[in-house]
C-alpha cells in the first residue's frame, strides 16, 4: 500500500512537470488539467505538498502573482525540470500509457466492483452461508468469464 501511494506521487510529479512544460499554472490551475488527463481531480492535500518538492528538487519554480483577486503562487519549469523530463521520457510515456489504461477501466465501470467488494468486506458478517456460497459461486463465474475474454483477445493478437 505504501508502495502504492509512493507511486501515485511519483506518476502525479511527472504528470505535473508534463503539464507545466507548455504553460505555467497555478495550484487549482493544475488540479484542472489533471483532471483532463487522469479523469479525477486529485486532493489539493496531494498537490500542494508535491509543488513544494518539485520547487525544493529545483525542477519548478513560482513567481507570487493575482489570478482572479486573488495572491496565489503560479509555478512554471525550470531549465532543470525541463532537462528532468527528457532524461525521463520513457518513464513519462510509461505514466501516460498507465493514465489512458486506468480510463479504460473507468469506461468499463471497474470501480463499481470494487465500490461492491468494499461494501462486501464491510457487511459480510451480516451473511449466512448460503449467501456467501452464492456469492462464491458467482466470483467463480465472473473470474472465469473475465479470463476467458482475456484469453480470446490473446489469441486474436
Amino acid at each position: 500500500m505504501i508502495y502504492m501511494r509512493k507511486k501515485y506521487r511519483e506518476d502525479l510529479k511527472m504528470l505535473m512537470l508534463y503539464i507545466l512544460k507548455d504553460s505555467e499554472h497555478h495550484a487549482y490551475g493544475m488540479l484542472s488539467e489533471l483532471e483532463k488527463i487522469i479523469g479525477f481531480r486529485p486532493p489539493p492535500s496531494i498537490i500542494y505538498p508535491l509543488f513544494k518538492t518539485l520547487h525544493r528538487e529545483g525542477l519548478v519554480e513560482y513567481v507570487e502573482g493575482l489570478r482572479g483577486g486573488r495572491h496565489v503562487k503560479i509555478y512554471r519549469l525550470t531549465d532543470r525540470g525541463r532537462e528532468f523530463i527528457e532524461r525521463n521520457r520513457e518513464r513519462l510515456e510509461e505514466v501516460m500509457r498507465h493514465v489512458e489504461r486506468h480510463k479504460k477501466m473507468e469506461e468499463l465501470g471497474v470501480r463499481r466492483i470494487f465500490n461492491v467488494i468494499k461494501r462486501l468486506h464491510d457487511e459480510i458478517d451480516r451473511l449466512d452461508q448460503k449467501k456467501q456460497r452464492d456469492l462464491k459461486e458467482l466470483f467463480i463465474k465472473f473470474e472465469r468469464d473475465v479470463i476467458n475474454i482475456l484469453s480470446e483477445a490473446e489469441k486474436n493478437e
